[in-house]
């Protein structure tokens, strides 16, 4: 072979690899825009918990319409291998060893009422709200630009309602329960906590009503029917932790 056919051999190679680059490339950053869809894989993932070739066969279709060209089940596997590879050469700090210390209660026989704000309301309602704890109730006040509501023990709504006046609720919602989890300081700096808990009530099919939380504690208001069932799922998932950590 003469220089002038070497040269457009070793040319078309270069091509070669360059395409096969750009493909691997287009198919990585697809991958990961698929996966990045599911935000509850990425846990088990990282703690090697998922078949790969199950997930990349499960993924195969979408891939393939979105790249517009045929791919094999190895080459998706191997895109997810990647893609749970930290990019910063550090290891994924599982958030399980902070999830085994939370502490979770749950408080019955609940109500919720909400309405449009206003500061007169707002100074009827947290009136109210100072009277019944010190009757030894409970009254959760969450405020927005525009909405306010406030959550208590169903014996004391009457009052949150009388002080309320005539200002008509948006919604009140009878026969809740709080759920409240009590967390240690580092949860606000490490991801993925919050999210452990919320997939474990998405399992247990229960509906999240509202939701609030403070340094040191996050509350989900739900039915009462569904309070045994989300005190459970919640309490195994964190024990769950303690024997994964």
């Amino acid at each position: 072979m003469g220089k002038t056919g070497r040269a457009a051999g070793i040319h078309e190679g270069h091509k070669r690899m360059q395409s096969n680059a750009e493909k691997a490339l287009k198919l990585s950053e697809a991958v990961k825009q698929s996966i990045d869809a599911y935000p509850f894989l990425r846990t088990p993932m990282d703690l090697g918990l998922v078949n790969y070739s199950a997930l990349a066969r499960k993924i195969k279709p979408h891939l393939e319409k979105k790249l517009g060209q045929a791919l094999s089940v190895e080459s998706i596997a191997m895109a997810l291998h990647r893609h749970v590879e930290p990019s910063d050469g550090q290891h994924f700090v599982s958030p399980l060893s902070t999830i085994a210390a939370c502490k979770v209660q749950l408080m019955p026989d609940i109500s919720a009422v909400h309405y449009a704000y206003s500061r007169k309301l707002q100074e009827r309602i947290h009136q109210a709200k100072g009277d019944i704890e010190n009757r030894g109730g409970n009254v959760y006040v969450v405020e927005r630009a525009v909405e306010i509501s406030a959550i208590t023990q169903s014996q004391f709504m009457d009052q949150i309602i009388k002080a309320a006046d005539k200002a008509k609720p948006l919604a009140r919602h009878l026969n809740l329960s709080l759920l409240t989890l009590q967390y240690p300081p580092e949860v606000l700096e490490k991801p993925g906590v919050f999210n452990y808990f919320l997939e474990a009530l998405y399992q247990a099919d229960v509906n999240i009503i509202g939701v609030f939380s403070s340094y040191s504690k996050m509350s989900f208001v739900i039915a009462e029917s569904d309070a045994p069932r989300a005190y459970d799922r919640l309490a195994r998932a964190i024990a769950a932790a303690k024997t994964l950590e």
